[in-house]
């Protein structure tokens, strides 16, 4: 099992403010407390790409760094950001080993193989697949061992094994239809294939990444979405939508319904 992480420099105090972020106790690997920290993660981490079109423009030309665990942290406790799968998922497995979890860091494909980063656990019950950096309402993790359905506020996923070994499919329901997503490869990441889609994804024109802002938030009873302009809203009683044009408006948005008063987007609109 690897990590894109030194699992050697986790420090206590590191999982102690984590945990503090997430509002979650430290307890022993369980899948009722796996649940439960996948659960304060989704609604707690939102998903957005300001982190990485920051970060590209801090570095305009070549690779960009990998991601710094204690400046990620830092970033959640201070209101400053989030990030997308391959932050998500790469902090959340750093956490769960350092709890002391089996968990492995896996890559899946969507707009190209191995765009998209996911984490497998191994619990007495068996296998897990959870996905904290899709920006999506997964709450809990996903049993690997057949098709699970979820559905929330007119939203649905589908789980369910691939034609390959070691390979799941996640579909979305689009317009009364499941229409597949993201294919997950449930074997260990490879380092330089991993290294490979993160720097691919700070590329322009390689992925939606560097792009547009995309912003999500996942609560009990809303998911909001920021994307290419349109702030949605889905709720069990629908769907609202709402234009969001000017500086004023994202900065607005990020603050008062993403939560993230300091999130570098003003800076980022106008580099």
């Amino acid at each position: 099992m690897t990590s894109s992480f030194d699992d050697s420099l986790v420090s206590p105090d590191w999982v102690r403010r984590y945990l503090s972020v997430l509002g979650v106790e430290r307890d022993s690997p369980s899948l009722v407390a796996l649940t439960a920290l996948t659960r304060a993660h989704v609604k707690t981490i939102r998903f957005e790409n300001i982190t990485s079109l920051w970060r590209r423009a801090s570095r305009p030309d070549g690779p960009v760094p990998a991601p710094d665990p204690d400046v990620l942290l830092t970033n959640w406790e201070h209101m400053r950001g989030g990030g997308v799968c391959f932050e998500l998922a790469s902090m959340f497995e750093r956490l769960l080993r350092a709890l002391g979890y089996q968990s492995s860091l896996i890559l899946g494909a969507v707009t190209f193989p191995g765009a998209h980063q996911a984490v497998v656990v191994k619990l007495d019950e068996g296998r897990y697949l959870v996905d904290v950096g899709c920006g999506s309402p997964l709450f809990e993790p996903i049993p690997l061992d057949g098709e699970v359905i979820v559905r929330r506020l007119g939203l649905g996923y589908r789980f369910r094994p691939a034609e390959l070994p070691d390979t799941w499919v996640q579909d979305r329901f689009i317009e009364g239809e499941w229409a597949p997503l993201f294919r997950y490869d449930l074997k260990p990441a490879d380092e330089r294939e991993r290294e490979a889609g993160y720097q691919r994804h700070h590329v322009p024109g390689e992925s939606w990444v560097i792009g547009s802002p995309r912003l999500v938030r996942c609560t009990d009873d809303a998911v909001f979405s920021l994307r290419d302009g349109e702030l949605v809203t889905y709720r069990a009683d629908g769907k609202h939508a709402e234009q969001i044009t000017s500086l004023s408006d994202y900065t607005r948005v990020a603050r008062e319904v993403f939560g993230l008063p300091n999130l570098p987007i003003a800076e980022v609109l106008n580099s």
